[in-house]
């Protein structure tokens, strides 16, 4: 690995680009840049000579492009894939040119890949991440227990599917003079001078092996079969998402590689190669951590499962059965909507996020074989003495014929049919819609209890643990108030 990329820094490269033919040979050149932003992810700008008027206003969509770049002095060959871009003809009197302004889903580096196809995919994520895997903060300790983990079997999922946590050395090729004073520093400017003076002539050679091998990372390592690139950025995606509902916060990828099969030694032995790679999808990194992490006590991580090991083995059985949900279609209305609680945790309910939160509970119920899909099943199930009482404290005063699910229920009906439910119990409900602290509270309670039955679907947490997270998951929606000006 030559190239460190990380989602959260922005990137601009010059360099020439082109459409491979079918035979694999170059299609057109064009002249230009591709560009990286957090939040914007993959921009393309190309230009070309000899325009024809038939080129302008004209769509391409390309599986793949190939290009050569410069990035730190170094020229890298780059691949793009699912490259979109608009074509304009700009006509002068001595001049034809032929522009392509565009997006890519990925920038691939150290090769030009021929297609689609990977047999993985290295990530680092986040410090939301590895604060569900690594109780200690730092020090020796902490060290010990990213080593004991790395040194652990990889799992398997999806039946051909092989992931671990690993240690990773990355290695950095020093490519000229200026290299150095990336790894050296001195408050004495006389001091790097001469360190360059005094190598100069091993640059000069052009036979040189110099490497920079500073950084180890922990990554999770997925390893597929031959597989769509597609397919295996959908399985992190599952993985990703599962550890980003327990921590009951985003986790990103910072760094991303993509495997693939370079050939074999004599002997027969396969060699695997990692390309630094940066999706638009993950773009939106820095962004979020501009906003903050919530700092709370975790209530669940690789200790809260039933198994204890240091291994995220720990995890497996839950795993698979949250793959196995994912892998149902039926489920993705209630996936979708408990990962927005997730990602959406900042923001208040609104009538529209409380209707569908609803209806996502009847879908989970009906899924689940519920004679009954309500939220008065919701609660019969999985409601904790604690949760009714956080509960009747939001809907106080308490009527003697109304339950705790019906008092949720109702206020879904004034929100789909204001003009005939409205005036129901007094206006009770109308008055929750009307007041957003009121159905702010009313939605964490609802939706805590949601991610607390899909957990318990999914299996293999202690049920103390799990509790422990659902109130805390609830306590930290619940809390706002309208702030009254003086």
């Amino acid at each position: 690995m030559n190239i460190q990329l990380d989602h959260s820094e922005s990137y601009q490269w010059i360099g020439s680009f082109w459409f491979p033919r079918s035979d694999g040979t170059r299609g057109k050149e064009f002249a230009g840049e591709v560009t990286y932003q957090p939040g914007k992810g993959v921009r393309l700008r190309w230009s070309s000579e000899g325009a024809f008027f038939h080129d302008g206003d004209r769509e391409e969509a390309r599986k793949v492009a190939h290009g050569i770049v410069r990035h730190h002095n170094t020229v890298f060959r780059v691949t793009l894939y699912n490259v979109w871009g608009i074509f304009g003809a700009h006509m002068g009197q001595s001049t034809r040119v032929k522009t392509m302004n565009g997006q890519a889903d990925m920038i691939v580096f150290d090769d030009h890949l021929p297609d689609d196809q990977t047999f993985g995919l290295q990530v680092q994520y986040d410090e939301a991440f590895e604060a569900m895997l690594i109780t200690r903060k730092n020090g020796p300790a902490a060290e010990n227990e990213r080593l004991r983990l790395s040194k652990a079997d990889p799992i398997k999922l999806l039946g051909d599917c092989s992931l671990a946590y690993r240690l990773t050395t990355t290695v950095s090729n020093v490519h000229s003079l200026d290299d150095l004073a990336g790894i050296f520093w001195s408050n004495k400017d006389l001091d790097l001078s001469l360190l360059k003076a005094a190598v100069a002539p091993l640059f000069e050679t052009g036979e040189y092996g110099l490497r920079n091998s500073a950084l180890t990372m922990p990554t999770i390592n997925l390893e597929t079969p031959n597989t769509k690139i597609v397919d295996a950025l959908a399985t992190e995606k599952t993985f990703r998402q599962f550890w980003s509902l327990l921590g009951d916060q985003p986790v990103f990828v910072k760094k991303l590689w993509l495997r693939t099969r370079l050939g074999r030694t004599a002997t027969g032995q396969v060699l695997w190669g990692h390309h630094p790679a940066l999706l638009t999808q993950f773009g939106n990194l820095a962004l979020t951590n501009g906003l903050g992490r919530r700092m709370r006590d975790m209530k669940l991580h690789l200790y809260t499962f039933n198994s204890k090991e240091h291994s995220i083995a720990n995890a497996q059985d839950s795993l698979e059965a949250w793959f196995e949900m994912n892998g149902d279609a039926r489920f993705g209305p209630v996936i979708d909507g408990i990962m927005r609680l997730v990602t959406e945790s900042d923001k208040l309910a609104d009538r529209t996020r409380y209707a569908t939160l609803c209806s996502e509970v009847e879908t989970f119920l009906d899924l689940i074989n519920m004679k009954n899909a309500n939220i008065d099943t919701l609660i019969e199930l999985y409601a904790s003495d604690a949760w009714r009482a956080s509960f009747d404290t939001v809907r106080q005063p308490i009527l003697r014929d109304e339950t705790s699910g019906k008092f949720a229920h109702e206020i879904r009906n004034v929100i789909a049919h204001p003009k005939s439910a409205a005036k129901k119990a007094g206006g009770r409900y109308a008055a929750v819609v009307a007041d957003r602290a009121k159905l702010q509270d009313v939605y964490a309670h609802v939706g805590g209890l949601l991610v607390k039955a899909v957990l318990t679907k999914v299996g293999g947490i202690e049920p103390v643990s799990l509790e422990q997270f659902t109130m805390q998951f609830i306590e930290s929606r619940a809390s706002y108030e309208m702030i009254d000006y003086k």
